[in-house]
């Protein structure tokens, strides 16, 4: 009676090779054509699943996010991706940003050394992954920019390879469990998003 169900609704052949698989290419972020390189997103786009959100593993990317803020005044996640296993958030504490890259509860934080401005901002995280194509987990070299100005850098040695976990990305809070624990979650943003750009390589 399976073995009829299987074979009417095209689900043979089974494939139980669990993490074997995560390195297999996954399918384009649903709604973006194949090959796609730009994923623009607004305040408001939480709990987009792993598979639907922007591929930032084992390449290099670009992240630009415009915002308004109260200065030090303002706090909150501008972009949460993963949880407490692994993941990693841009956010903002005392009016300073910080990248925090939860590899395994191994973090790697770059942190900027002073608030930003009050009103509009543009915080940029360059991300610049040491491993050439089909290298898994490989290193990466980080660049916070505030302005178009560098306020601070980090490396890593190695990155998830596969995924991150059951949690999801999101934009202007983090709804799931936490990336760290430096925030209680859903730590919301203070100041307001106009846009979180991805740019992947």
């Amino acid at each position: 009676m399976l073995d009829e169900a299987f074979e009417k609704y095209g689900v043979l052949p089974l494939d139980d090779r669990g993490a074997g698989r995560l390195a297999i290419a996954k399918p384009p972020v649903p709604g973006a054509v194949e090959g796609t390189k730009i994923f623009t997103y607004y305040e408001g786009a939480i709990r987009i699943a792993e598979p639907a959100a922007p591929p930032m593993k084992n390449r290099s990317w670009t992240l630009t996010a415009k915002v308004e803020t109260e200065g030090a005044a303002t706090e909150g996640v501008i972009m949460g991706f993963g949880g407490v296993a692994a993941g990693m958030a841009l956010y903002v504490e005392g009016g300073v940003p910080i990248f925090d890259y939860n590899l395994f509860e191994e973090h790697t934080v770059v942190q900027g050394s002073e608030p930003l401005p009050e009103g509009a901002a543009e915080i940029t995280l360059d991300f610049a992954y040491q491993g050439g194509e089909g290298e898994a987990g490989k290193g990466a070299e980080i660049t916070l920019s505030v302005n178009g100005t560098e306020v601070a850098t980090g490396s890593m040695e190695s990155t998830v390879a596969g995924r991150f976990g059951i949690d999801t990305f999101g934009i202007g809070e983090d709804s799931g469990q936490p990336v760290t624990a430096a925030y209680k979650p859903p730590f919301k943003f203070t100041g307001a998003i106009e846009s979180v750009v991805v740019e992947v390589e």
